[in-house]
């Protein structure tokens, strides 16, 4: 009996071991997920921490970024590329301002011009064609002439305020002491024309003017931008034009007067600035190849004066 009891009580105890390990065996899954989510945070707990300011694991030092002086050196390139492009920029505006105010000043002269003059109707019937024409002292004021041929045409004393002449043939023509106030003579050919003593509050851009006579004429208020001026004679005469990239390679400018003149880009090279007044190194500095040009001492602007011109030994 007792044999029987201690056998059936063995056999209750392996039962209940075997539902106990199965049920374990069971749960042990849903357990073992968060005993693996619990690691990282524990491992995070134990492991040691970073010195304080230290890059995060995996950066470099100083963000990823370049070296301090590295990065200063681009930075100041990046400075002077764009303080560079400001420059230009306010110098153009300057340019274009200047160039603006000159425009309005010769269109008021223009509007202040009456009615065309007497002679402009038997100029008209010759077609533009003038070539030789004795038009001396003519009242020509707002007449057209633009393109037209007056070659070698004697226009002395004329009164051509506000005519017309862009593009026109003037090779050669006279113009000394004519009135051109006022008048447009853009693209003109002027090659060798006599203009001494002659008013020319003009607008002159890309005119043709080598070789031409100016001496003692008043080109105040002019807008002689890319003008050609090469060889031309300009003693005593008043410069106060906007003179922007004009070419005055060896002319004769002794006793001109440059008040008020913009000279950007203005070549002055082999030019003869002798006894010329109000002229500053402030002025020449914009200008190109004016180092090469004969000037007085107070123009020396920090360069060597070139040699005075040989005299040639008498016989």
């Amino acid at each position: 009996m007792s044999r029987v009891f201690i056998a059936a009580a063995s056999v209750i105890v392996a039962v209940m071991a075997i539902i106990w390990f199965s049920s374990g065996k069971q749960r042990q899954p849903e357990v073992a997920p968060v005993a693996e989510q619990a690691r990282p945070d524990a491992a995070a707990a134990h492991a040691p921490k970073a010195p304080q300011g230290a890059p995060p694991a995996g950066e470099p030092a100083g963000g990823g970024e370049a070296p301090q002086g590295e990065q200063e050196i681009e930075v100041k390139k990046e400075v002077e590329v764009v303080e560079s492009m400001r420059e230009k920029m306010d110098a153009a505006r300057r340019l274009t301002d200047e160039q603006a105010v000159r425009a309005l000043d010769r269109q008021e002269l223009h509007d202040g011009i009456e009615a065309p003059g007497e002679d402009s109707e038997r100029v008209n019937a010759m077609n533009k064609q003038l070539k030789s024409a004795a038009l001396g002292k003519a009242d020509l004021r707002l007449i057209d002439l633009s393109e037209a041929n007056a070659v070698e045409a004697d226009l002395t004393e004329a009164k051509l305020q506000g005519a017309d002449l862009s593009r026109a043939s003037l090779l050669g023509a006279k113009l000394n002491g004519a009135d051109l106030t006022g008048a447009v003579i853009d693209g003109a050919d002027m090659r060798g024309a006599q203009l001494e003593n002659a008013t020319l509050s003009v607008s002159a851009k890309l005119t043709d003017l080598r070789n031409a006579n100016l001496d003692g004429a008043s080109l105040d208020g002019s807008d002689l931008a890319r003008a050609d001026l090469r060889n031309a004679s300009l003693q005593g005469a008043s410069l106060g034009a906007f003179l922007h990239e004009t070419d005055l390679r060896l002319a004769d400018l002794r006793g001109a007067d440059f008040l008020d003149a913009v000279l950007t880009a203005t070549n002055f090279e082999g030019a003869d600035l002798s006894e010329v007044s109000n002229l500053t190194c402030d002025q020449l500095r914009p200008a190109v190849n004016w180092a090469s040009a004969r000037r007085p001492p107070e123009l020396a602007c920090g360069y060597p004066l070139p040699e005075p011109p040989k005299t040639p030994a008498a016989d």
